[in-house]
């Protein structure tokens, strides 16, 4: 059962108000920026489950963070009982040669207001806010600029850090998918040695001027235009770190 007053709470957020755009991106923001980006059960051989109440309880009771498939889909979850018109879609990740991933190889969140809206808190280093799917034009960000180009009704999603190169991200349709659909590529990501998220272990939450991620066996911390690496050399070091910048008491967890 989803309970939102424990929820807004997990992502600082005391009370809501009116339905519109402003709470939109604070929603957004606030999410983003207390619920961190991690794949940590896949090194801890804990099965990622999609039930939608032991993602809950995970992520808010647990103080955990997760994934795409977990955070978006709760984050959905959250919108829709608030008020907000709001489904998931697939996506496809741009991968490094060049390619796009298959079809749920990622998942992202719509919103219908008087314009239609892309959310994404679970991708693990991108807008802070929504960005108006119907603006072609490039959209500033915290810390970068965001371009949606709409052909033949499949959107691509480019990122840029100096506003003139963009990288694309991903591609999608704005086809309203259920959690179900996502199973097989949670599953893949989870078990495949071929997986990002087999070969790396991940943890980033960003700030008001940056972001601090632990990645393998570093700590890595951006703040403005510095960035600092730490080499962590013990197990007890990293959940030491677990717990000073995410709030992850790993003894606590499932």
């Amino acid at each position: 059962m989803m309970n939102t007053t424990c929820y807004l709470k997990r992502i600082g957020i005391e009370t809501v108000t009116t339905l519109d755009e402003v709470l939109l991106k604070k929603l957004h923001r606030q999410h983003v920026r207390s619920i961190p980006f991690e794949n940590l059960d896949i090194a801890w051989k804990r099965p990622i489950s999609l039930d939608p109440e032991a993602i809950f309880t995970k992520i808010i009771h647990e103080k955990r963070g997760g994934f795409c498939y977990e955070l978006n889909s709760l984050f959905c979850w959250l919108l829709q009982e608030l008020g907000f018109r709001s489904y998931l879609i697939s996506c496809s990740i741009m991968t490094d040669e060049g390619s796009f991933g298959p079809l749920f190889d990622h998942m992202a969140i719509i919103v219908e207001m008087e314009d239609l809206w892309l959310l994404d808190v679970g991708y693990g280093d991108l807008f802070i806010e929504p960005l108006l799917l119907t603006n072609p034009n490039p959209q500033k960000d915290q810390f970068k600029t965001y371009q949606l180009v709409e052909e033949n009704e499949n959107y691509t999603l480019s990122e840029s850090k100096d506003g003139v190169n963009f990288q694309t991200r991903y591609t999608f349709k704005t086809i309203p998918r259920k959690i179900a659909d996502f199973d097989d590529q949670c599953y893949w990501k989870q078990y495949s040695p071929d997986s990002y998220f087999v070969k790396n272990r991940v943890c980033t939450l960003p700030h008001s001027n940056g972001r601090t991620t632990l990645f393998n066996d570093k700590l890595i911390q951006r703040r403005d235009r510095e960035r600092e690496e730490i080499i962590i050399d013990s197990a007890s070091q990293y959940d030491s770190m677990l717990q000073r910048y995410f709030g992850i008491d790993r003894s606590r967890s499932r």
